[in-house]
């Protein structure tokens, strides 16, 4: 069973990059900033942490 929390946790890790990986690229295509501007990738991070802590409060309502 360790192995496989493990499996599941990576995965996950995977799934929450990618998401913020499309946010900032989003961000960045819409208000013209380039994909390399750390602006764009915090900007990315800030939005995908409000996406999971939403659910997260939502789940546990």
């Amino acid at each position: 069973m360790g192995v496989f929390g493990l499996v599941m946790g990576g995965v996950l890790i995977l799934l929450i990059f990618a998401m913020w990986a499309i946010l900032a690229i989003i961000f960045g295509v819409i208000f013209g900033i380039s994909f390399t501007s750390p602006l764009c990738w915090a900007v990315g991070g800030i939005f995908s942490a409000i996406i999971i802590s939403v659910e997260l409060v939502h789940k546990t309502n």
